[in-house]
């Protein structure tokens, strides 16, 4: 009888005491799974059909890439036709397909309405990639 009455105390000393903090590590689990399945999707229809275009065109490199960037507060979008062209620039649209200016490559000064890219702009993700 002692020996059950051990066994009754240890249960709920350490299995009865913790099923709220068990419950608590089930919900915060579920919470991290449900909200990383979550997909990320912040493009205008108009950029979407853009980087469809882009995406079947014959002049692009294997490490072609669309990219998201944040620059001075507003979203910003970096076509990318990749490395196997070393003169060309990347071309960057407005989130209304608005075209902006081109970074990188021979021709480009590096800025973007008067801001330079490489100093300011917040990298938000890759939209696109070609690998």
């Amino acid at each position: 009888m002692l020996s059950s009455l051990k066994s009754a105390a240890l249960y709920k000393v350490f299995v009865a005491g913790r099923k709220k903090e068990y419950r608590i590590l089930v919900a915060a689990i579920l919470v991290c799974l449900l909200a990383g399945c979550k997909k990320y999707n912040s493009t205008s229809d108009c950029i979407e059909s853009k980087v469809a275009v882009f995406s079947k065109s014959e002049a692009l490199c294997s490490d072609a890439t669309v990219k998201e960037y944040s620059l001075e507060g507003k979203l910003v979008y970096i076509f990318d036709t990749g490395s196997c062209i070393a003169y060309k620039g990347a071309d960057v649209y407005g989130t209304n397909c608005n075209y902006l200016g081109t970074v990188g490559g021979f021709a480009s000064n590096g800025k973007i309405d008067g801001v330079d890219f490489s100093s300011n702009a917040r990298y938000r993700a890759t939209i696109w990639s070609n690998r």
